[in-house]
């Protein structure tokens, strides 16, 4: 609803931002969702559904181009019903840099080179093979195949598609997925593929993501309703770094990173020390949780400078008084892979009654 995209480092530190309201270059009208994808040479490449195009910047917001309008013909969009305007869903594939993208109410994948030239399309409505009723999501995996998110009237699949929108498989079904039905799916939000062909489906009603191999064979899940860690909510975008390893989800409560493997990872603090006020004479403590490669060694600091012996997750204070107000607490955490400084905790302490 701000009309701009937000770009972060991989652990969320902000870099920068583009984008504003309008038609003009470089602006997004925010009548619906759309999908974002970045090429090979780290373009970036905006769904605007609401100008019925696709914009392309560089990797620091510079316009580069766009194409596409509203309508049914080649290299045009078309909104299905009112669900926000179309295309929808866009992505890139890595050695070609061909553009795909949703255009939801034409029912159709429409493929572009990377310069917004029209190549080809494919897809029609209905629910036989390579017909949609509702497509959405779009990833493309190394081998160039094409994978489309569909639902609408209960469809709720996967359908895969080569390069030039040959039918290859389809799977999923509409239900609740408690684990007893694993490839089921209760409105599909996004859909990435890792440099491995797992394919990894935002499962929006059922707050969770499944993971499976590029026929469809089911694999795992993780998520749950909540606003706990590792908890989603309404979850409905998904991406997968270029190692395979991290994830990327974003939910109604903002970005969540997961990890395949945190065996060989340097310590990331999860849950950092929090900032205290308390009354004087109590007794508390500090604690930090973290993932990445056991074991873990900790050193908590106190304003900036090392707390003899205080080497564990938790760190305990006795008796606080109003000498330790306006004290700073931080650990390193440290393993054999790197270190990681959690942010400063602050201590307040309030006069006794």
């Amino acid at each position: 609803s701000s009309n701009r995209i937000v770009k972060f480092t991989a652990l969320g530190a902000y870099l920068t931002q583009w984008g504003s309201y309008g038609s003009g270059s470089g602006q997004f009208y925010s009548s619906g969702t759309g999908d974002i994808a970045v090429d090979s040479s780290n373009n970036v490449y905006v769904a605007d559904p609401g100008n019925y195009r696709i914009e392309k910047f560089d990797s620091n917001g510079n316009y580069l181009t766009q194409w596409g309008s509203e309508g049914s013909g080649n290299g045009q969009f078309l909104e299905y019903l009112d669900f926000g305007g179309s295309p929808t869903g866009i992505a890139v594939d890595r050695d070609n840099n061909i553009i795909y993208a949703t255009d939801t109410g034409n029912y159709r994948i429409e493929k572009f080179n990377g310069y917004g030239g029209y190549l080809t399309q494919w897809g029609s409505y209905g629910v036989a093979d390579s017909a949609f009723t509702l497509p959405g999501a779009i990833a493309v995996d190394n081998t160039h195949n094409v994978y489309v998110a569909q639902s609408g009237y209960g469809a709720n699949l996967i359908e895969k598609f080569d390069s030039n929108g040959n039918h290859l498989a389809q799977w999923g079904s509409q239900g609740s997925g408690d684990g007893q039905f694993d490839g089921q799916f209760d409105n599909i939000g996004g859909i990435a593929v890792d440099p491995s062909n797992y394919v990894y489906v935002v499962d929006e009603g059922n707050n969770r993501i499944e993971k499976f191999y590029s026929d469809g064979t089911y694999l795992t899940q993780w998520g749950g309703s909540g606003g706990g860690i590792g908890q989603l909510n309404y979850p409905n975008s998904v991406a997968v770094d270029s190692t395979g390893n991290f994830i990327y989800v974003s939910d109604a409560g903002g970005i969540e990173v997961f990890a395949n493997n945190t065996s060989n990872l340097p310590p990331f603090i999860t849950i950092q020390p929090m900032s205290q006020t308390v009354p004087g004479g109590i007794n508390l403590s500090f604690s930090v949780s973290v993932a990445g490669g056991a074991p873990f060694t900790y050193q908590w600091i106190s304003n900036n400078v090392a707390v003899p012996g205080a080497t564990n997750a938790t760190f305990a204070l006795a008796n606080v008084n109003l000498a330790d107000s306006g004290s700073t607490y931080s650990v390193l955490v440290t393993n054999s892979y790197g270190s990681a400084l959690g942010g400063n905790a602050v201590l307040t302490v309030l006069p006794s009654i």
